[in-house]
């Protein structure tokens, strides 16, 4: 139906472009006399130019308030006069009639391929549309990819500054540990040494405590 109503309305914009041309067109035709004469003078005695048949295309120069010729031109070049009565505004019905249906037939064909062409036209734009739809669709998913990412990114920063946080806190306490690692081993060090001066104290008072003891035991037996 609305394919119908474009040919309708190409054909009436093309009639009334077709009509428009005929309105404005200045030419006039040779009438169903089958030969009439061009003159050199606009009347009956003066010299015959050519010999103009039915049909023929007449450029029109010239119509006089008075007198019944008109100044016309030939489709091959030659001026002159024609009585008024035999020429008309239109070509003749019998040679119009071909030629009208000419114009039908191509104006059928023009309307045809127009119609064609708004067919193709409309079909490219549906392709488009849908190609438009598809592309939309796939930009909302990759801007909602995009938004995941992002917050992935986001998680995965924020894991990362936890990462390094936790591997200062971990720095800091192997710092500690070797500290105290160093501090045991000075202690124990220390109290090595300690331990080794006591026994060296022990020992060299055992050993004046028995001299002492031998002296006395000695003293003893002189005294008895």
């Amino acid at each position: 139906m609305f394919t119908n109503q474009r040919i309708t309305i190409l054909g009436a914009g093309l009639f009334a472009l077709l009509s428009w041309a005929q309105l404005h067109a200045e030419t006039v035709y040779v009438s169903d006399q089958l030969v009439i004469t061009l003159r050199s003078a606009p009347e009956q005695g003066a010299e015959i130019i050519s010999h103009l048949r039915t049909g023929d295309a007449l450029e029109l120069l010239e119509r006089p308030e008075t007198g019944n010729f008109l100044r016309v031109r030939t489709a091959a070049g030659d001026t002159g006069w024609v009585l008024s009565q035999y020429v008309m505004p239109d070509p003749a019905a019998r040679l119009r009639l071909p030629r009208l249906q000419e114009n039908l037939s191509r104006s059928r064909a023009e309307l045809a391929a127009a119609a064609a062409r708004m067919d193709a036209l409309e079909e490219e734009l549906a392709e488009k549309t849908t190609a438009l739809q598809q592309t939309t669709t796939a930009l909302a998913q990759q801007s909602q990819e995009l938004d995941e990412i992002r917050e992935a990114s986001a998680g995965a920063l924020a894991l990362d500054a936890r990462n390094s946080e936790l591997t200062q806190t971990l720095q800091a306490a192997r710092s500690e540990v070797r500290a105290l690692q160093l501090d045991n081993a000075q202690l124990q060090s220390q109290s090595r040494r300690q331990w080794f001066l006591t026994g060296a104290g022990v020992l060299s008072g055992g050993i004046i405590f028995g001299w002492i003891l031998a002296r006395l035991i000695r003293r003893k037996r002189w005294e008895w």
